[in-house]
């Protein structure tokens, strides 16, 4: 296995600044970030929340609820697909009689 090459980058979320070390694409690493300060600016407007520790947290249960659905979707997905193979190859099965 080839490993990438680490690059540094710098970002700011919720007016901090950050330096990241990260194999990933620049795209990737600054569409993160921009994301995880969208949602940290979000969970403050939203909430009467003010510390940044907590409104951290509260952005990191946000982001690993959107995880886990997504996840969910995903297996159901695979579910109802390998059904419909199922089906599918029974249908076929009987054609061939």
């Amino acid at each position: 296995m080839i490993m990438n090459e680490k690059k540094i980058y710098k970002v700011q979320i919720f007016e901090e600044h950050y330096v990241l070390l990260s194999d990933e694409p620049e795209s990737f690493v600054m569409k993160s970030a921009e994301m995880v300060d969208a949602i940290m600016k979000e969970v403050s407007h939203l909430s009467a929340v003010t510390d940044p520790r907590k409104i951290a947290v509260l952005t990191a249960v946000r982001i690993a609820h959107q995880l886990l659905k997504k996840e969910q979707d995903y297996d159901e997905g695979q579910e109802q697909r390998t059904a419909l193979e199922k089906y599918i190859d029974q249908e076929l099965s009987i054609l061939s009689l």
